[in-house]
């Protein structure tokens, strides 16, 4: 996701897989206003972030598990049907609200939620390769260098989208860094989120947590993450213990 519009440090959007969700271990909960409040049962544990240990900062694709100790999701839930083809609306248009089981919302149909995708390839566009870790180019020294993310990833509406699937729009990434300061990193019609570490100076001090906002809800990651290439972990399927995709409230 090279862009080449710099934001300012203030419009910091993740969490990176949010390992990093993409980076990131832990869950995540979600809620209505009260970030601090899980909701029980099947829903007290909704999704991760990165594992620990992710090496963002040099570009190295691999990432350090995350803490084993923390649930990613319920080891009951039943796994999503990977053959199952998403309901539609009367234009043709994935139906996400019947595909999503209100049980668990990680048990959903591989589908593109927003019925449209990324086919441009490596241009100079801040909605370029929605999905993809960003920190395959973007550290210094990779192909992006000058356009360093310390932060970055996609956010989608239901949990096992494909890469270049053009994601969420409406909600906003905010990081709480380790002096308790708030960075809001906006979401842009890609669903991308990012944020510029101009060579460290405009890095997020970690360790940080995570939490997705849109529409008066959240979806937190409870685990603080030290590293933030969201999308390494939050894979179409899920890497490193992640259940999926980073996920709208």
């Amino acid at each position: 996701m090279k862009s080449y519009a710099r934001l300012v440090p203030a419009m910091l959007l993740v969490v990176g897989c949010a390992s990093s969700g993409a980076e990131l271990g832990g869950p995540f909960v979600s809620g209505g206003g009260d970030a601090g409040q899980a909701q029980g049962g099947a829903d007290a544990v909704v999704v991760t972030v990165h594992g620990d240990g992710g090496s963002g900062a040099t570009g190295d694709a691999s990432v350090a598990p995350r803490d084993a100790g923390v649930l990613s999701r319920d080891a009951g839930a039943t796994p999503m049907d990977a053959g199952v083809t998403p309901p539609s609306d009367a234009h043709g248009k994935p139906d996400v609200a019947s595909a999503v089981d209100a049980g668990d919302p990680y048990n959903t149909p591989v589908m593109c939620s927003s019925g449209t995708m990324w086919t441009l390839g490596n241009t100079k566009s801040a909605e370029m390769n929605p999905g993809q870790p960003c920190d395959t180019c973007h550290f210094l020294g990779g192909s992006a260098s000058g356009y360093e993310f310390d932060v970055a990833g996609t956010v989608y509406a239901t949990a096992h989208e494909p890469n270049n699937c053009n994601g969420a729009t409406g909600a906003s990434v905010v990081v709480t860094d380790s002096s308790n300061a708030v960075h809001t990193l906006a979401v842009n019609a890609a669903g991308n989120f990012y944020n510029f570490d101009y060579l460290g100076v405009g890095a997020i001090p970690t360790p940080y947590t995570v939490k997705v906002v849109a529409n008066g809800k959240e979806r937190a990651m409870l685990t603080p993450l030290t590293t933030g290439d969201c999308n390494s972990c939050h894979t179409e399927q899920g890497a490193q213990n992640a259940p999926g995709r980073v996920m709208m409230p």
